[in-house]
């Protein structure tokens, strides 16, 4: 008989691994910097987290006011409710946030890639038109 089985981060509580687990072989999962925990089913490990002991959907950023800014230097795309700290990449360039918000603007034309990769949250990624 086989077990599914999630493996966490104990510090973090980040899923690091996922597995279907022979009977009488949990135990070799676990060590002092996990937590092995059994599921009915395997989940997305990308989408959930440990959070005193319960499995926790990852939240979610909730994007940009907009997605397309004039390229006049003044308008500008808002991000709020970031963690703090974290880090905003705009075209590859980082950017640290530590007050929760992220302003956006452009003098000239094209598009800005933006991603932001802040644990627990899920990853996020938005491409801002500036025309």
């Amino acid at each position: 008989m086989t077990q599914n089985i999630i493996i966490f981060d104990t510090a973090s509580g980040q899923c690091v691994g996922a597995a279907t687990a022979q009977d009488g072989t949990v135990d070799l999962y676990k060590t002092d910097n996990n937590t092995v925990i059994e599921t009915a089913t395997l989940l997305d490990m990308g989408q959930f987290y440990l959070v005193a002991g319960v499995i926790t959907q990852r939240p979610a950023l909730t994007g940009f006011d907009k997605t397309s800014i004039a390229a006049n230097g003044t308008d500008d795309a808002t991000i709020k409710d970031l963690p703090n700290p974290c880090t905003v990449a705009v075209n590859g360039v980082d950017h640290v946030v530590t007050d929760g918000e992220f302003i956006l603007s452009a003098s000239t034309t094209g598009n800005m890639n933006v991603v932001i990769d802040c644990f627990p949250y899920l990853s996020f990624s938005e491409v801002i038109t500036c025309a």
